[in-house]
């Protein structure tokens, strides 16, 4: 399972959220957190910092659409949403 998970949710024209953006942490990235065999804990890490930049290139590419975009911490639960 990957560490860190986004997506994306647009709303619709009936109001309703739709889902239109998903990707999860490549194993590399995961492996860039980690300190000997402990799991940096946080939203600070170098492979956090890969994948959110990736996160970031596919909103823009849909940047005409309004959403609530999450990345979710699946080591801790904890969200980041912008």
């Amino acid at each position: 399972m990957a560490r860190y998970i986004y997506t994306r949710e647009a709303t619709g024209i009936d109001g309703r959220h739709v889902m239109d953006g998903y990707l999860e942490s490549s194993p590399e990235e995961d492996k860039m957190d980690m300190v000997e065999d402990q799991m940096m804990v946080g939203f600070t890490g170098n492979g956090y910092l890969a994948f959110w930049k990736r996160c970031k290139e596919q909103e823009l590419s849909q940047a005409a659409n309004r959403a609530r975009s999450v990345i979710t911490d699946t080591y801790t639960d904890e969200e980041k949403i912008w």
